[in-house]
């Protein structure tokens, strides 16, 4: 009862499902989001964060900078892969949010850093 749903124009990519484009971005352009989920196709401790596609890459970035907070939800698979596009720091995610622990490597690093990682049996534990 309490959020708001705003739905965006714009392009639907028929490979990955995601909103994009021209409208896409002037839609969301002059809007303030308190918290964005944001999925991708890797995390690598090089490479950081990566999608496949440029469409990508400029919706990353707006989200990110009209985002107060930056959620990345991946499953467990997308870590230690690399998509074609990089599209940000790891330092960029607010936290994490996963379907089982990544490897040790970053829970390591967004410990360090003070980013959570959120899985269903850290969940589950909370509650």
């Amino acid at each position: 009862p309490f959020a708001n749903v705003m739905m965006t124009g714009g392009t639907l990519s028929h490979t990955t499902f995601n909103l994009g484009g021209e409208i896409f971005e002037s839609t969301l352009q002059p809007i303030n989001i308190s918290k964005a989920f944001i999925s991708l196709i890797g995390i690598d401790l090089d490479s950081a964060y990566t999608v496949s596609t440029s469409g990508e890459l400029n919706v990353f970035r707006l989200i990110r900078s009209i985002s107060k907070e930056l959620f990345i939800i991946v499953d467990s698979t997308k870590f230690d892969k690399t998509g074609f596009i990089k599209v940000g720091e790891l330092l960029d995610a607010d936290a994490i949010i996963t379907d089982a622990l990544p490897p040790q490597k970053y829970i390591d690093y967004y410990s360090r850093y003070h980013i959570p990682i959120y899985t269903p049996d850290i969940l589950q534990q909370d509650s």
